[in-house]
């Protein structure tokens, strides 16, 4: 199979190029999931929990976001576009409602709060995915 441009002047076709992903893909999860690691470690640190203890819980509550966002994000282009707001809502209503529960508030509070801003996060990539232009879907 030719891999050159000289091989298409003589009658020959060039492999296509793998797709471009912008590095902003791949380095939001990443960094927003190690605040969410470092913060996630430091409420329960003020929760009382030992120093040890509060980076372990930091480094699995960083690593368990970023593994989920990322499994998400390989699947995202498949999903219909309720679904994916939904998915959008629920993973920034659990983190949010995590982070709530390890401050110390109840858990009928830490669920509430973690509800209403994933319904919020919903709403708003709901908006925003059906107010753009549309581009055909992965398969």
């Amino acid at each position: 199979m030719p891999t050159s441009r000289s091989d298409t002047r003589r009658g020959g076709t060039v492999a296509p190029a793998r797709p471009h992903h912008p590095a902003h893909i791949w380095w939001s999860p990443v960094l927003i999931s190690a605040f969410f690691g470092f913060y996630a470690g430091f409420l329960d640190q003020e929760g009382g929990a030992p120093l040890g203890w509060a980076w372990l819980v930091g480094g699995v509550s960083g690593v368990a976001l970023l593994a989920v966002w990322l499994a998400f994000h390989a699947v995202r282009g498949k999903l219909l576009l309720e679904v994916r707001a939904a998915c959008y809502g629920a993973l920034t209503g659990g983190a949010v409602g995590y982070l709530v529960g390890l401050s110390g508030a109840s858990v009928l509070k830490s669920a509430a709060i973690g509800f209403f801003v994933g319904a919020g996060m919903g709403v708003a990539v709901y908006y925003r995915l059906f107010t753009r232009p549309r581009r055909p879907a992965r398969r």
